[in-house]
């Protein structure tokens, strides 16, 4: 989020369920990972390795705070997609999953069967509400115009 903002985000998940991942950036000198990396864009940025380091599900109603290390290191992102599909173990042995990092503090009995043994999450729609602390803050009575 930069160096305005004190390296803590409270992001509210509000309506439907999300996926949030979080991602690391590829290190510039490290030979190209197994899997997909996104390039900069020419002149800016750095590349980002594709498979996410962590992933969390959202549930409704829920609060997310990241700070330290995934706040300073890491990036996040939410998957623009319809559903969530989450497969059963017998189905992850040849193409492993990525594993919800909070299975065991889903509060919905309902949604935590299926994260663990495979079926599908419908989204709807889901608003945020996110929380920065701002360092320093411009008056609005700075840019406010003198009428002659």
């Amino acid at each position: 989020d930069g160096p305005s903002y004190h390296p803590v985000v409270a992001t509210l998940s509000l309506g439907s369920h999300a996926v949030f991942n979080y991602y690391r950036y590829r290190e510039e000198n490290s030979p190209l990972s197994e899997h997909k990396t996104t390039p900069p864009p020419v002149g800016q940025g750095r590349p980002i390795d594709l498979k996410p380091v962590a992933s969390i599900l959202l549930e409704q109603r829920s609060l997310i705070i990241t700070t330290g290390d995934l706040y300073k290191h890491h990036l996040h992102g939410i998957n623009d997609v319809e559903e969530d599909v989450f497969r059963g173990p017998q189905d992850a042995i040849d193409e492993p999953q990525a594993t919800m990092a909070n299975t065991r503090l889903l509060g919905d009995s309902a949604v935590r069967d299926v994260v663990l043994h495979g079926g599908i999450l419908k989204r709807n729609t889901r608003y945020s509400l996110t929380c920065r602390d701002v360092e320093r803050v411009a008056s609005a009575a700075g840019f406010a115009v003198r009428r002659r």
